[in-house]
């Protein structure tokens, strides 16, 4: 099957969740509730600053930034195959799909 992702892209994508995400149930059902808010309409955009990455989602696409190679581009990921992935994520690490975020609860602080 093609990957639609580009090469820097998917690479960017297995960085960020390898680096930032980590091993963490926690942060991987924070992110997959995120997604889910933010390409649903619930949430105009979210941003996370983690270790490597900065994330900036919207409805339509996931943004991502190298904080430490600042001259490296922003790949941007389909907000569909971004959620996938984190999704695919999250099973591998063992953990239950989050819910979806009451859109009148504050946000979850970001994560460093």
């Amino acid at each position: 099957m093609h990957d639609p992702l580009t090469d820097a892209a998917r690479q960017r994508l297995d960085a960020f969740l390898a680096f930032d995400i980590q091993d963490s149930r926690e942060w991987a059902s924070e992110l997959i509730a995120m997604v889910e808010a933010v390409r649903t309409g619930q949430r105009d955009r979210w941003e996370r600053l983690g270790n490597v990455y900065q994330l900036d989602l919207t409805p339509t696409a996931a943004h991502l930034m190298d904080l430490v190679d600042e001259e490296s581009a922003i790949e941007t990921i389909d907000i569909d195959l971004f959620y996938d992935a984190c999704y695919s994520w999250l099973l591998n690490l063992g953990g239950a799909i989050a819910t979806t975020p009451d859109p009148e609860s504050p946000p979850p602080p970001d994560r460093p």
